[in-house]
């Protein structure tokens, strides 16, 4: 988790890895920086690797928690959709037992659990959705014509509910237990999150690896850049000489024929040389 954090960090905010810091000591590389993304990705795949082997057995099955929060959770939605019909039969047992007559404010309080068959080869309940059924017991409270208030445990009554019920609790039980139960934080999470950033890792390798074979190459010849009246000069090295006869007769520039025909890199720029004044004046 900590590796992939940090490789996960290191793509995210572009850093870049140049020097890395060993027991104080600052290395620096100087090549081939962009297989450092490589280097990384295989280091985490040996990690996930790793972890991977030290996994439990049955690491991959969901838990009894899960079956606890899908019970609770049918027998809730159940109850919703259901209240009706609890109610019209909490309220036929009633009227079996004693006269309705004056009384009020007659309700109901039921409580169910999953009714699932056992498999006599496995010893397990079947939670499968046609099977699934939720009994409930349903105490009633009443006030009689007195005014006194009433209960009784009542009696229970069996429920199967629609399959798109029990899928629905099914997949409202198995979210809620992503968070509520170590399963998924301590076995599936750790691997999706070290998947990503080897993927990450192999993905930021290809391209700066791209980037770097697309890179124009700099010839050390031609690293240097060369003013263009320095190439014109070293291309007409005839200049030098008429520039020492300037000198030597101490006249202007403007009277040697040989400076018209220099060519200054092909611009017209002028070139004005001056000559030292002579000490007749």
């Amino acid at each position: 988790m900590v590796f992939s954090t940090m490789l996960l960090v290191l793509w995210y905010f572009k850093a870049e890895m140049s020097t890395i810091s060993l027991l104080g000591n600052s290395i620096k590389f100087t090549a081939n920086t962009h297989n450092l993304w490589l280097v990384l990705a295989v280091a985490n795949t040996y990690f996930f690797c790793r972890y991977i082997q030290h996994l439990p057995s049955g690491w991959n099955k969901l838990t009894s928690d899960f079956d606890v929060l899908y019970q609770a959770t049918l027998c809730r939605i159940t109850k919703t959709f259901y209240r009706r019909r609890i109610h019209a039969a909490a309220w036929a047992d009633f009227e079996g037992d004693q006269s309705v007559a004056g009384v009020s404010d007659f309700r109901v309080q039921p409580a169910g659990y999953l009714l699932s068959p056992r498999n006599l080869v496995t010893e397990k309940f079947d939670f499968s959705p046609k099977q699934a059924k939720v009994i409930f017991q349903m105490p009633t409270t009443w006030v009689d014509p007195d005014g006194g208030k009433c209960e009784s445990t009542g009696v229970s009554t069996v429920i199967a509910p629609h399959v798109v019920l029990v899928v629905l609790s099914r997949a409202i039980s198995f979210v809620k237990g992503l968070y509520l139960t170590p399963w998924f934080t301590e076995h599936l999470f750790p691997m999706l999150y070290a998947a990503c950033a080897i993927g990450v890792g192999f993905w930021s390798w290809h391209t700066a690896d791209v980037r770097s074979a697309n890179a124009p190459s700099v010839d050390a010849h031609s690293s240097s850049v060369v003013h263009p009246v320095q190439t014109s000069i070293q291309a007409t090295p005839d200049v030098f000489g008429c520039m020492s006869v300037i000198i030597q007769a101490k006249q202007s520039m403007l009277s040697v024929p040989c400076v018209p025909v220099t060519d200054i890199a092909g611009v017209p720029l002028p070139l004005v040389l001056r000559a030292a004044p002579s000490a007749s004046g």
